[in-house]
């Protein structure tokens, strides 16, 4: 084949357009601190990156629901734990007011303080989270009772109350993981029912029938202070669940970002080698095509 000084000039060309392709890379490359970053680059590579960035994102979205549902059952555990201590005090005034020996004057101070704190129980059961209502279900408006009382108004000390639960057993879940579901809340009916008709049931014996008092009045609300602690203990376990869950959707997301970082990120002093030694290169090329293009006769016949 003969080859011509066009087809020579054509190949010089090509190998310099070649090296500088190869310069701009890497400069770009170093520029931007990223091995690639169109799929051109690397197709199988990119969609790698492509992958592990869909699963940053659903574990940033795993760590947002951890964070709202501790905050949840954080807020849950204060307000089970001032209702223990509504409790706890109300068992205290029943035994004293177990006392055969009690006038009737100083039963009718602890009945009235008895009414004190079934008011305070009833205010925890409105505890709201971020307008919520804790313990309401589905039924989580702002402004609405979770029990309501019936007769209302100021208790008369023979008249029994009954407490009615407002809301719903609708379950607040949160997608905490892959395949899991962690449900935060608790119906009301099943933590405070109990406490508020014992504690009114003392309210209305220690008036009434004093001697019911030490009996089944303090059984029942010792049976009310247990369920309030299983609660508790409910609450506490999902805690420790959404702890832990979060622990390791912490290490799974570093171990994300490692991996993302290896499959994008270039190695600099690598990079800076392939640079100059490019370099070196283009220089060759130019000396070699300043060569062999030399003018000849021909040029000068034009």
């Amino acid at each position: 084949m003969r080859i011509t000084q066009g087809m020579m000039s054509t190949h010089v060309l090509q190998n310099l357009m070649g090296n500088m392709r190869r310069l701009d890379r890497l400069n770009d490359q170093l520029s931007s601190g990223k091995e690639i970053r169109l799929p051109s680059h690397d197709p199988a590579r990119i969609a790698r990156s492509y992958d592990l960035r869909r699963s940053i994102n659903e574990t940033a979205r795993y760590d947002a629901n951890l964070r709202d549902a501790l905050a949840w059952l954080n807020a849950t555990e204060a307000a089970l734990n001032e209702a223990t201590t509504i409790l706890q005090r109300a068992r205290e005034l029943t035994v004293r007011g177990a006392d055969g020996t009690l006038p009737s004057d100083a039963r009718k101070a602890i009945a009235d303080e008895i009414e004190q704190l079934i008011s305070a129980l009833l205010q925890v059961a409105d505890s709201e989270h971020e307008g919520r209502k804790l313990f309401a279900g589905y039924k989580v408006e702002s402004g609405t009772r979770v029990f309501t009382v019936n007769p209302p108004g100021e208790p008369a000390p023979d008249d029994v109350r009954h407490f009615s639960y407002e809301g719903d057993q609708g379950a607040h879940i949160y997608r905490i993981g892959p395949f899991a579901d962690l449900q935060v809340n608790l119906p009301g009916d099943e933590v405070f029912s109990a406490a508020l008709d014992a504690l009114e049931r003392i309210r209305v014996d220690l008036v009434q029938d004093p001697a019911a008092v030490g009996g089944t009045d303090l059984e029942n609300l010792d049976k009310a202070l247990d369920t309030l602690i299983a609660k508790r203990s409910v609450t506490g376990a999902r805690t420790n669940r959404v702890e832990m869950a979060d622990m390791r959707m912490k290490e799974f997301s570093i171990n994300l970002q490692e991996l993302l970082s290896k499959n994008e990120d270039v190695e600099i002093e690598k990079k800076v080698m392939e640079l100059s030694m490019q370099e070196y290169a283009y220089r060759v090329a130019l000396q070699v095509g300043a060569r062999v293009l030399q003018p000849n006769l021909a040029d000068y016949l034009w």
